[in-house]
């Protein structure tokens, strides 16, 4: 009996521990569960044994924080259904023992163990784990002891919703008895150095994966590359003590016949690089003590390079710690990569491009004209800015027609006096005089002046710097030096504008329109992405942006509250600055003040500023009537028959699923491009950077660059973000029917260098024929540089803009033209936007924030397909086929029939519109060829009116005698109508009509 009994004992033991050693496969499943309900991650187990409980050990090495306070859900894997009768016995982050009845009896059961559901905006979705829940029956948790139990089930795989989402291998953690073996046996080290290759990005920052435990510390890497490869290997430290200054320096790298790739050649990104401006960046990396940290190396294997096996040392170092070498085999093969594999970025091929300086040099850029110096004044296209001795403008014109369609011989002066600074001492209330050392050019190129100016007098020095491009943008830094102690009562900053010259304005929390007679503006940094003004008039402008030696952007589109502007210490001075407009003498009078201040001896201060000279050039009419977007995927021969000429491809289309990431199914854009260039149409495709998807190759390597390309943000969003980012990130756009999760870039970085890389691959590589962008978080150093790599070689590189009305909380109160004036110049279109009103502005906010024409532009309207009557005032309609109580075929039909190709377009805006109305808001813009016109009219009065319309028909170029009115039928717009001269026309509330005079 006592033999029985031993036996007993024993199998028991033997079947517990072979369950608890039988390893673990993880596998992807293919989306066969409702992850929304019951979460991306199972365990599969096996139950063999009987009765009403069965007890589990899963070793699931998870590396989300607080299992126990998550849901399990446990599932019968013959009925699928849910099992009321659980019991969570412990549940860590390295295993979880669970009790639950096995209702089907012997078989597999699933043990879900992240279940999640999503709240709020479905475009914005808040991932929110579920709580614990107690749903067994009291009489089944009293039927047993689970101390007493048999381990009759085992999980023998962990499984994930799909690939995608999968933890294995470098999210499943080692355990902690593992990580304390490793720590013991290496206690007297500073850091621990694992290698690893470029198909496992490291992942984790807070654990050490089981993989690399089980593999232990061998100091070498070994790995293999195709001749003419960009490769890339990791060096992952794990940092025993706090860390300072974390370097990686390599040796050459040999082979026995004594061929090498060199050092110099090597380098590692996460330390080394070059800005997105071109500047050499050295990057210090601190690592806390249980930290992790992937250190990228890169090198290009040279294509001549003889296949075989090139070997070397790369050093890891730290301050004050010693050093650990790690022995670097890379097998060189007989194969050459195409371009360094370049058309394989799971391979990490592209992390190269991080530091790539493609189209940097400042090459002008058509339309524009070379930078030419006569005496102290630089020329331009269609503008002049004249400097004073100190450096600063002394006067700016423009050479543009009031209809903005040519140029013009007479110059628009902007300035009634030359942009000077007041320094006001405290003591005497006196602007402080100054010596002036005159002025000084430092570089001349064609698509760059920089000049110098010194001045100083008893207590200051003024030092400004200087440059200005071909485009019309102009950077000002000025350096103010204490000589000595000093109270100032104020410093300031005079623009004083023309009246003609500032017609219009916006910024500083005023919607585009007519100026007001007077602005009060105070710093508001936390609340409001503001910090300059644009005033103009249709063909003359300037705008100006107030900032310091700290400038950097901000946020922007729903998240610059989480990033936004740095207070300029300088004219924010602890927010005494500010900014009026008023008009003063003959003047419109821009005071940019900073406020009262006391300055020591050797003090500086940095008042620097920006402006841009508006308009870029005249606007193009004949492009606008010919290139007609159709913004939708579709069947290449139906979007033909629309009559459209150029498709947008958004994001979240079969080909171009993952938002700014366009790479991915790029051979199926390829295949639809060229389908539609055989019918003469060109694609453009949504690409721009402000938000990054999950789906990028690269993300965990551009995570292991800290908040260089990511945001630093509280994390949350969608689950794979918070399952795999853990935290210290912002979530941003997300779509739910193909689950793809974006990221929220930082901004002015080195994933620009990338996209610039990317952006020249498409085009040369897949033939895109332009881009659309929605809303950007890049500068005018990157746009440049687009626009370079998409016009290169005779490509159309078309670029038109979208943007969400950025006057709102979120968003900081600016004006989307405000924000993005310095990329116009690159521009193609504009399409402003959502949460635009076209009903309830007024003329002047369309002239100003919509059209685009103050600039050189033309635009589209967005939101509720926009108001046709006054959009066809601008030469704009809505796009097709976006809004679906909107088609325009009907007016671009209208466009074809009357022959808009060549017409003159002569705006309401222009004192030579040879039609006008005998009501002040019922505007007429005419369209001018011989022999006839077609009259764009539309109302902005409170009321339907009935108008006269005043002709003058010797402006207009027909005989009046000979004169027909009509108002052709436009469908779904307006019907067919014949108007005596001298008829009134009606015209309803925020409505119009179209006209054509012609001669019989």
């Amino acid at each position: 009996m006592l033999q029985k009994i031993l036996l007993t004992v024993f199998i028991f033991l033997t079947s517990s521990l072979l369950l608890f050693a039988q390893p673990i496969h993880y596998t992807n499943a293919n989306n066969n569960w409702n992850a929304d309900s019951l979460g991306n991650h199972r365990a599969v187990l096996q139950f063999d044994g009987i009765g009403t409980v069965a007890k589990v050990h899963i070793e699931w090495r998870r590396r989300d924080y607080n299992p126990a306070l998550k849901r399990i859900i446990v599932q019968d894997g013959r009925t699928g259904r849910k099992i009321l009768n659980v019991k969570t016995l412990e549940l860590n982050r390295e295993f979880g023992d669970i009790c639950f009845e096995p209702i089907s009896g012997k078989g597999v059961y699933y043990v879900y163990y992240m279940p999640y559901k999503n709240e709020g905006r479905a475009n914005y979705p808040k991932g929110v784990y579920l709580s614990p829940e107690n749903t067994a029956y009291p009489t089944w948790l009293e039927s047993f002891r689970p101390e007493a139990l048999a381990l009759h089930a085992h999980c023998y795989e962990i499984q994930s919703i799909n690939a995608f989402n999968s933890f294995y291998p470098m999210e499943v953690i080692a355990t902690k008895k593992e990580t304390n073996a490793l720590l013991k046996k290496f206690h007297q080290s500073a850091f621990l150095v694992f290698p690893e290759d470029r198909d496992h990005s490291i992942r984790m920052k807070d654990d050490l994966p089981q993989r690399w435990v089980m593999k232990g510390v061998t100091n070498q890497f070994k790995g293999e590359a195709d001749r003419g490869e960009n490769y890339t290997y990791q060096l992952g430290v794990y940092a025993l003590q706090n860390l300072e200054g974390l370097t990686v320096s390599f040796s050459n790298l040999k082979s026995k016949q004594g061929n090498l790739i060199a050092a110099k050649d090597i380098s590692c990104i996460n330390t080394d690089g070059i800005s997105y401006d071109d500047k050499i960046l050295k990057n210090k990396i601190d690592l806390q003590a249980g930290k992790v940290q992937a250190l990228w190396c890169a090198l290009t294997i040279p294509e001549s390079l003889p296949a075989a096996v090139y070997k070397g040392t790369a050093t890891v170092k730290a301050l004050g710690k010693p050093e650990t070498n790690i022995a670097v085999s890379i097998t060189v093969n007989n194969r050459i990569a195409i371009e360094g594999n370049i058309a394989h970025p799971e391979r990490m091929t592209r992390l190269h491009w991080l530091n790539s300086t493609m189209a940097q040099e400042n090459k002008v850029i058509a339309p524009y004209t070379p930078l030419q110096i006569n005496d102290n004044v630089v020329s331009l296209l269609g503008r002049k800015l004249q400097i004073n001795e100190d450096g600063l403008p002394k006067q700016v014109q423009t050479f543009f027609t009031e209809e903005m369609t040519g140029y013009t011989t007479e110059p628009n002066n902007e300035l009634t006096e030359p942009i000077h600074f007041h320094f006001i001492r405290q003591s005497d209330g006196q602007s402080m005089k100054w010596e002036h050392q005159g002025l000084k050019f430092t570089e001349q190129s064609p698509g760059t002046v920089k000049w110098q100016a010194i001045s100083s007098n008893d207590s200051l020095l003024m030092e400004v710097s200087a440059s200005m491009e071909f485009d019309g943008f102009i950077s000002y830094s000025v350096k103010i030096t204490a000589l000595q102690d000093i109270d100032l009562k104020d410093i300031a900053m005079h623009i004083p504008f023309k009246m003609d010259a500032a017609k219009y304005m916006m910024g500083l929390g005023q919607k585009g329109g007519l100026r007001p007679d007077s602005v009060i503006w105070k710093w508001d940094v936390a609340h409001k992405n503001q910090d300059g003004a644009w005033l103009g008039n249709v063909n003359q402008g300037l705008q100006y942006s107030l900032r310091d030696e700290r400038y950097a952007r901000p946020l922007n589109t729903n998240f610059y509250l989480q990033k936004p502007l740095l207070l300029p210490s300088s004219w924010g001075n602890e927010n005494k600055g500010g900014i009026t407009i008023a008009k003063k003498g003959n003047a419109i009078l821009a005071n940019n003040y900073s406020g009262p201040r006391s300055m020591k001896k050797g003090d500086t201060l940095f008042y620097n500023f920006n402006l841009l000279i508006t308009p870029f050039h005249p606007i193009n009419t004949d492009f606008q009537w010919k290139t007609r977007f159709y913004h939708r995927y579709n069947n290449v021969d139906s979007i033909k028959a629309t009559g459209a000429t150029v498709i947008n491809i958004h994001h979240a289309t079969p080909i171009n699923p993952w938002i700014n990431y366009p790479f991915i199914e790029w051979k199926k854009m390829k295949d639809y491009i060229d389908s539609a260039h055989r019918l003469g149409l060109k694609v453009k495709i949504y690409n721009t950077i402000r938000e990054l998807s999950d789906h990028a190759y690269e993300t965990f390597a551009l995570r292991s660059l800290g908040h260089e390309v990511y945001s630093s943000g509280k994390g949350g969003g969608f689950s794979w973000l918070q399952e795999h980012l853990g935290d210290d990130y912002i979530a941003a756009w997300f779509v739910p029917e193909i689950k793809d999760a974006a990221i929220v870039n930082s901004g002015m970085n080195r994933w620009h260098n990338y996209y610039v890389e990317g952006m020249n691959w498409l085009v040369q590589h897949v033939g895109i024929d332009g881009i659309y962008l929605d809303d950007v978080a890049f500068d005018r150093v990157t746009m440049k540089r687009i626009k370079r790599v998409l016009t290169e070689d005779g490509h159309p590189g078309i670029i038109d803009l979208h943007s969400a009305n950025q006057y709102n909380k979120n968003d900081g109160f600016n004006n989307s033209a405000m924000l993005y004036m310095e990329h116009f110049p690159y521009l193609n279109r504009l399409w402003f936007g959502e949460y635009f009103d076209y009903e309830h502005n007024s003329p002047g906010f369309f002239l100003t924030e919509v059209s685009g024409i103050p600039f050189g532009l033309m635009g589209e309207m967005l939101q509720g397909g926009g108001n046709p009557w006054r959009g066809m005032i601008y030469g704009m309609t809505n796009r097709m086929p976006w809004s679906d109580n909107a088609d325009p075929r009907p007016i671009w039909k209208l466009w074809d029939e009357f022959g808009m190709q060549g017409t003159e377009m002569i705006g309401y805006w222009s004192s030579h519109c040879p039609v006008k109305t005998d009501h002040g808001q019922v505007l007429t813009t005419v369209y001018k060829k011989n022999g006839a016109a077609l009259l764009a009219i539309a109302s902005w009065a409170d009321t339907n009116v009935d108008a006269q319309l005043q002709i003058d028909w010797k402006a207009l170029g027909i005989d009046k005698e000979r004169a027909t009115i009509e108002a052709p039928f436009v469908k779904n717009f307006q019907p067919a109508k014949t108007f005596m001269k001298g008829e009134a026309i009606p015209i309803a509330k925020g409505k119009g009509i179209w006209l054509i005079i012609k001669e019989k």
